[in-house]
């Protein structure tokens, strides 16, 4: 009885975020109206306040950007900061994405409100696609042994380290644990090839769904800029969920998985990591299929 309640439990939250995204929708859609009615500032603060609120709710939707800020932070040992990075990156280009579609088939090839949202679905496949090749990367690259992250205590500037002596095909992620290396090294450190920074900004280019909604009543009503400020409302709302939920893994990594000193839960973490995407992508492939054109 426990799994169906358990089961149960999972489809009535995700059916009432369901309803409160629609709600949201409803209530920027009211609010681009009162704009154009000439309600000024307060309206213009409305909208912005409940453009937030749906970009915490949309992020606590069912959706990849969650699975793939765990399973990013399950693959490596990270400082608090690259959840800041991870959480803001995928925010910003499912923003940024969602704009871009807008403007260009909407505003400059002119083609109807409708046709612009079916346009999605190709970028969808294709990053859902890359997302699924990536989690099949890492996965076999724990398989395999090669992929699982070292932790270090130690500066890696001393002239002792040396990469000649460790193990063949680890790598290390010492400095992303402590301060020493300033937010330099630490930008330096997330924006290695390594660092599984494709993943995140493949992530990102999966259009936000509401943000088009959003654009696309604003362009009709003549509101452009309204629309543009709303978008990236929901931005901030869907970073600040994203980041919270990046702290509570890095949390989570540090106080179970790196102390630990056991090297197969490291490399055990990375397999999990890995299979969680490659889930993620498959299922969001099936889903887009699924879905009538």
């Amino acid at each position: 009885m426990t799994p169906i309640f358990v089961g149960d439990t999972i489809d009535a939250v995700l059916a009432q975020i369901s309803r409160w995204q629609s709600e949201a929708n409803r209530a920027l859609s009211a609010e681009v109206r009162n704009i154009r009615r000439g309600e000024g500032l307060p309206a213009v603060l409305a909208l912005v306040m409940v453009g937030f609120i749906y970009g915490v709710v949309h992020a606590l939707g069912p959706g990849h950007g969650k699975a793939i800020v765990a399973a990013y932070f399950m693959d490596r040992a990270r400082h608090w900061s690259a959840a800041i990075f991870a959480g803001s990156w995928i925010a910003l280009g499912h923003t940024i994405s969602a704009i871009l579609i807008v403007l260009v088939l909407s505003v400059i090839l002119h083609v109807a409100s409708l046709d612009v949202m079916d346009q999605t679905r190709i970028i969808e496949l294709v990053a859902y696609g890359l997302i699924l090749a990536i989690g099949l990367w890492r996965l076999i690259a724990g398989l395999r042994g090669t992929g699982h992250a070292h932790s270090h205590d130690h500066d890696h500037d001393h002239p002792h380290h040396v990469r000649g002596d460790h193990h063949q095909g680890h790598y290390h992620d010492g400095a992303a644990l402590q301060d020493s290396g300033g937010w330099r090294r630490r930008l330096r450190q997330f924006l290695r090839p390594d660092a599984m920074l494709g993943l995140l900004t493949v992530a990102g280019a999966v259009p936000c769904s509401g943000a088009m909604i959003l654009l696309l009543f604003s362009l009709a009503n003549g509101l452009l800029l309204v629309g543009l400020l709303g978008a990236f409302a929901i931005s901030v709302g869907m970073a600040l969920t994203l980041i919270v939920l990046g702290f509570t893994a890095v949390f989570l990594r540090m106080r179970f998985v790196d102390g630990s000193g056991h090297e197969w839960l490291q490399r055990g973490m990375t397999i999990a990591g890995g299979a969680l995407v490659s889930a993620v992508g498959a299922l969001m492939i099936a889903a887009v299929l699924a879905r009538p054109v």
